[in-house]
């Protein structure tokens, strides 16, 4: 019933379309029986200054029932510190993008920036693939987050609450075998594409450090669920004949 991989805006479309701004996605998750979402604003990835298209979201998104805003946040920039301060008084949690805007989740220039947010309370969705080419600004060179990458991070990373989107299984496997950390989740919508991956990670693993998304506008809102239903109901028939 929760939703950790959601955009909203005009970008990449550039019009409009069911759900494209909060008020619009927020009819469109009660419709398909969506208690809340973690919503991050599509156009606000690439905007130049990241604090007043945050201040912009945050009033579009203001009283809404199951949208949840989620303010983006760019550790390399140079006023990072009072982008992380703004974003934890206004919003459920932040989204950080290292493979839109190509950057390393275990680069040591990065370390203050994550203690910064842990000890600010503020809850970090990492935006690891968004696995469609008209989110990406031409010329641009989306990073590919590797399995040591990943793992190295969640050595150092402090305590806190990190939702990992957009991981397929190589990078969901290895993060769940190498650690017990409880204060990690991958959200599904990768796992959900084939027949293999979803229940592999759940038999492995179990499903307690799983979460939905969507990645909506790029998928139907129903189809994650859909398919992990499908999905759950062939294991269940396979345990069934064994």
């Amino acid at each position: 019933a929760v939703d950790h991989f959601c955009y909203s805006g005009r970008w990449p479309f550039r019009t409009d379309l069911p759900g494209t701004n909060p008020v619009e996605l927020d009819v469109e998750l009660a419709a398909v029986g969506c208690a809340y979402a973690y919503v991050a604003d599509a156009d606000g990835i690439f905007a130049y200054d990241t604090m007043a298209a945050n201040d912009r979201f945050a009033a579009t998104a203001a009283g809404l029932d199951r949208v949840r805003p989620l303010g983006t946040l760019t550790p390399f920039a140079p006023n990072w510190r009072v982008q992380v301060a703004h974003v934890a008084e206004r919003f459920a949690g932040a989204v950080v993008h290292p493979y839109f805007h190509d950057w390393r989740l275990d680069d040591p220039a990065l370390t203050e920036f994550w203690r910064a947010c842990a000890e600010a309370g503020l809850p970090l969705w990492v935006n690891l693939c968004t696995e469609d080419w008209r989110l990406r600004l031409r010329g641009s060179s989306p990073h590919q987050t590797t399995a040591a990458e990943l793992l190295a991070f969640l050595v150092d990373a402090p305590p806190s609450q990190y939702v990992f989107q957009g991981a397929a299984l190589p990078l969901v496997s290895a993060a769940l075998a190498g650690n017990d950390r409880q204060d990690i989740a991958f959200e599904i919508s990768r796992l959900s594409d084939n027949t293999a991956a979803l229940p592999s990670i759940c038999r492995q693993h179990g499903v307690d450090r799983l979460v939905l998304g969507s990645e909506y506008p790029f998928r139907d809102l129903r189809t994650v669920r859909w398919t992990t239903e499908f999905l759950c109901g062939i294991c269940t028939a396979s345990k069934e004949r064994q």
